[in-house]
């Protein structure tokens, strides 16, 4: 056998194996319930949410926490906000946490949300609550 016939072969050995090891994961994935592909933005159900967080909250003297959100967006289910608030105000953290979950638990916003995250000026997490039963 060639040199360039035993590559060859060596080569395909290779792939075979690439490709089962892709398989398995797509596999282990499907029967874990994950989804291989990323989470979709979702920005008209973002600006839904943030028009009734502005209505309900953000009137002058209606809310201390409302003033310290900077974005509201939604990624697969998932209910994101981005704050000014420094890890050290993990209060007000909580208090928009709060807020924000009346849409996302309570199915008026959309019932295919399942989880808010509020997170510092640094991007941190803060605060996440991913159940009813959770605590903001």
């Amino acid at each position: 056998m060639s040199t360039r016939t035993r590559s060859l072969a060596a080569s395909t050995r290779v792939v075979r194996v690439l490709g089962a090891i892709a398989i398995s994961t797509a596999v282990i994935a499907a029967v874990a319930g994950c989804s291989s592909a990323p989470p979709t933005a979702r920005p008209d159900l973002a600006a839904k949410i943030a028009q009734q967080l502005k209505d309900d909250f953000g009137q002058p003297g209606d809310t201390t926490w409302y003033s310290h959100i900077r974005n509201v967006g939604v990624v697969g289910d998932m209910l994101v906000i981005d704050t000014d608030v420094p890890a050290a105000l993990h209060s007000i953290a909580t208090e928009i946490c709060s807020g924000a979950s009346n849409y996302v638990f309570s199915n008026v916003a959309d019932p295919s949300l399942g989880a808010v995250e509020v997170r510092s000026t640094a991007g941190e997490i803060l605060v996440l609550r991913d159940s009813v039963e959770a605590q903001c």
